[in-house]
């Protein structure tokens, strides 16, 4: 079995343990295949409270960049380079089908190279006692109708600050 299939069975052992024993827990994903998704709807399910930190690109071709620096740096692993513009549109479009599952989404955007430089927040939304709270770090009120709408309009928020 090679390093990442191991690494699956470990990462998957953890999660069903947080799951029967009610354990916090945080995973990481490129987010554009199946299991992804499918956790956030399994935690959804499981009635825990989901926070999602999305960190995204405007264009592939920085992905594939920095795949590469990592490549040579000792830092990281090959991946196919023609996979991952692939990887960056399902990702893209797993996140828009799944915004409104998160109890709290933020998106940041690390499209600038810099040492110095922290990736910037694009969107944050917030569902708090059934009620979305939109962009940028904004409190939920008592306000009793219209979720639904913010919910909508946090979802075309997300898709706005990741197209």
């Amino acid at each position: 079995m090679d390093a990442r299939a191991r690494t699956r069975v470990y990462v998957d052992a953890q999660v069903k343990e947080s799951f029967e024993k009610r354990l916090d827990f945080g995973t990481e994903s490129t987010y554009s295949g199946v299991p992804g998704p499918a956790l956030v709807d399994r935690a959804v399910q499981a009635d825990y409270r989901v926070e999602g930190i999305y960190l995204g690109t405007e264009d592939p071709s920085i992905n594939v960049e920095r795949m590469h620096h990592r490549v040579i740096a000792f830092t990281g692993h090959r991946v196919d380079a023609s996979r991952i513009p692939r990887r960056w549109k399902y990702s893209l479009s797993n996140l828009r089908k799944t915004a409104e599952r998160f109890d709290q989404l933020r998106i940041f955007d690390n499209s600038e190279h810099s040492e110095l430089r922290l990736p910037r927040l694009a969107e944050q939304c917030r569902l708090c006692e059934g009620r979305w709270s939109g962009r940028r770090k904004s409190r939920c009120r008592g306000v009793r109708t219209g979720w639904k709408r913010r919910a909508h309009a946090c979802s075309q928020a997300v898709a706005a600050a990741v197209q």
